[in-house]
């Protein structure tokens, strides 16, 4: 039995309790653990609930309360749990949409125990992130989520190294330069229009700043003479990016081996 506060009833608040429950979540001690991480302006929310066999601890599930019910969300099945029943979800965005973006640790591959990364857009949670060949060990992570339901992320190579990539709602797309020796790969901001910004880099020698408009990824910064070193080492950092797709950052002038910061923006 849960008991309400008498002064939040008493003040006339409307109180909800949500999230999941049931023996799998109940501690041998009596009690049990269930958090809300993130709420929206529609009074929607997403949250974890531990789980348990008797004092044993079997990870977390990840839940969605859309104002009436709560339901589960995440990856599931035989690849998602060990065979004691351990399982983890991890909730990473929730919008105002009430589409959740997180991800969850597969067993299938261990001892890699790699994390896959998925969207609940509302109705059920699809496996997002880039997987298959070259990407069967590696984990991929969330960064950000935006109101259309379109997600940024990073997948791990299992040659070393990270792939950037877009979830149109559809499809996950890889995104990032390619060629010249790029050997990773990173998406650093999504807007609302689905524009992603990121960098792509050659270690030690290259950082080059691109942007995925969703249909082709183009490289910006300053670049030609002036902002190359005689070591051949060049790159741009990206610090912003608005919702009309322009972004602002800094190129590095050189004069031989010395640099020097110049700001620059690239609309």
């Amino acid at each position: 039995m849960i008991s309400l506060p008498l002064q939040a009833a008493s003040l006339g608040y409307d109180i909800e309790v949500f999230g999941l429950t049931g023996e799998v979540y109940n501690h041998s001690s009596g009690g049990g653990y269930m958090r809300p991480e993130f709420l929206n302006e529609a009074g929607q929310v997403a949250g974890f609930s531990s789980r348990y066999s008797g004092t044993t601890d079997l990870g977390r599930d990840a839940w969605f309360y859309d104002g009436s019910a709560t339901v589960q969300i995440g990856l599931t099945g035989t690849s998602y749990e060990r065979s004691n029943g351990f399982r983890e979800t991890w909730v990473r965005y929730l919008n105002q949409a009430g589409q959740v973006a997180g991800v969850s640790r597969q067993f299938s591959d261990e001892p890699y125990m790699a994390y896959d990364a998925w969207l609940y857009d509302g109705t059920a949670t699809v496996r997002i992130g880039l997987a298959g060949t070259g990407y069967e060990t590696s984990d991929s992570e969330v960064l950000f989520l935006n109101e259309a339901g379109q997600v940024a992320g990073n997948s791990e190579r299992d040659s070393g190294g990270h792939q950037a990539w877009r979830y149109d709602g559809t499809a996950t797309v890889p995104i990032g330069l390619v060629g010249a020796g790029y050997e990773t790969s990173s998406a650093q901001f999504l807007n609302e229009a689905g524009h992603v910004v990121g960098y792509s880099a050659h270690y030690g020698a290259t950082s080059h700043v691109w942007i995925n408009d969703g249909v082709a990824t183009v490289r910006i910064g300053l670049t030609g003479a002036g902002y190359e070193g005689t070591d051949s080492f060049n790159y741009s950092v990206a610090y912003d990016l608005n919702q009309a797709g322009q972004v602002a950052g800094q190129s590095p002038r050189y004069s031989g081996l010395l640099r020097r910061l110049t700001a620059c923006a690239e609309c």
